[in-house]
């Protein structure tokens, strides 16, 4: 509770006091702004303020090396949430260097992931330690993908945090459902503010950050126990794993530059396809929430059949088949 009363009132404070953070032709010479008004971007800030509150005032062991690794990448995010951009390149290197020091301090990284092939691979450190470190910035990466209308990413970051609360207490892993608890906690009472109206934004501090934590305490699980399926952490991460790879494949096939952003993504067509289907009645400030309060649901689908079947391989890796195929369909259906 004081973590979520926290992560609410500093959320307050930034919206009084720092509008003039964010302006809305700062994204709109992107071309791709969902908001049309200036809105304060340092949402992240409360909610990792109020993590790290809870992790001080709890006994978790790991508290200054997980501060310590995290600095770097939220370190990259204030940057871009107060407009000193910095280059996709050296974003990337500091989400590699945060990576390399959650490994350094707890000698954890990926093994086997439930596919053959890939599992004799991770067997050599080198290639588990990077092959680790992808993982950890792809999922940095992708949770700031699907950060681009109001509550999408806090709401599903409380589905994935929830999730993993759930799977930590079936595994006896306390340390990582309490940091779990204290993220879902933070970022709900950031989510008050954020969604439908959306009076703050998280930007990319709170999206590195939360990515960061997301990612690293499924690998502690996964690497812990063996018998949690690497399917299953996948389709609890389907979401934002699935539109980051789309919109790879999407730039490759249209061979544009993989740094720039564009209004293609899942979340970005459905709301224009809001706007269009009701023929102008449905304006930006609410199809931006209305396509949020669609895809929450169906992102949820593949956390629960993961969390579900955490032990099983076969079902988890034929739902992560289902879930690609559906949402593929859905998208070249919208697009159409």
């Amino acid at each position: 509770m004081l973590t979520l009363v926290l992560s609410f009132l500093i959320s307050i404070v930034i919206v009084a006091i720092s509008r003039r953070f964010d302006r809305p032709d700062y994204h709109l010479s992107e071309k791709r702004a969902a908001h049309k008004i200036a809105t304060p971007r340092l949402g992240g800030l409360a909610i990792i303020i109020a993590i790290f509150a809870g992790v001080f005032m709890y006994a978790i062991s790991v508290k200054w090396d997980l501060l310590l690794a995290l600095l770097p990448i939220f370190i990259a995010g204030i940057c871009e949430d107060v407009h000193r951009p910095i280059h996709p390149y050296l974003r990337l290197c500091l989400g590699v260097i945060s990576a390399g020091i959650f490994i350094f301090f707890t000698g954890i990284w990926l093994t086997e992931i439930n596919f053959p092939y890939v599992n004799a691979l991770l067997s050599y450190p080198v290639i588990g330690i990077a092959f680790t470190i992808l993982a950890i910035v792809t999922l940095i990466n992708s949770i700031n993908m699907i950060d681009g209308i109001n509550g999408l990413a806090s709401g599903k970051t409380l589905i994935m945090s929830a999730a993993i609360i759930a799977l930590s207490q079936q595994v006896s892993e306390p340390n990582i459902a309490v940091l779990n608890a204290l993220i879902f906690s933070a970022v709900l009472g950031f989510f008050i503010l954020n969604y439908p109206t959306g009076r703050i934004f998280m930007g990319d501090a709170g999206a590195y950050s939360l990515g960061f934590l997301i990612a690293i305490s499924l690998i502690v699980l996964k690497s812990r126990h063996p018998e949690v399926s690497g399917w299953a952490i996948l389709l609890i991460v389907f979401w934002p794993a699935m539109d980051m790879l789309h919109s790879i494949f999407r730039r490759i096939y249209k061979k544009s530059d993989a740094t720039r952003p564009d209004m293609m993504h899942f979340h970005h067509v459905l709301m224009r396809r809001i706007e269009i289907a009701s023929k102008g009645r449905i304006t930006r400030s609410w199809s931006n929430p209305y396509a949020t309060a669609i895809i929450l649901p169906m992102s949820a689908l593949p956390v629960l059949i993961g969390f579900s079947y955490y032990n099983s391989s076969d079902i988890c890796a034929l739902a992560v088949a289902f879930f690609l195929i559906l949402y593929s369909a859905i998208y070249i259906r919208l697009l159409r």
